[in-house]
């Protein structure tokens, strides 16, 4: 899909689910948000890693440790605001 295809189909996910309650709206958001990141730098650092002349393992652990805090971001925020009222 593209990007463009990718973003529709989160802010109307978004909308739809901001009807219903608003905590889905935003959690909907925040998930595609992380998603959409991880594409989006996979597709820089592959293009470094394929070409050996850039490639270091400093970056690779950088990139290592940049997709674990994306992951983990919206469970951190999930378990820091349990209950959002």
């Amino acid at each position: 899909m593209t990007r463009k295809i990718k973003i529709a189909i989160c802010v109307v996910g978004a909308i739809i689910l901001s009807i219903i309650d608003w905590r889905l709206g935003v959690g909907w958001l925040i998930g595609w948000t992380s998603l959409l990141t991880l594409e989006h730098f996979r597709n820089l650092f592959y293009s470094i890693i394929l070409d050996e002349q850039q490639f270091t393992v400093k970056k690779y652990v950088g990139y290592i440790i940049f997709v674990f805090v994306i992951l983990w971001l919206p469970l951190l925020l999930a378990f820091m605001f349990p209950s959002v009222d």
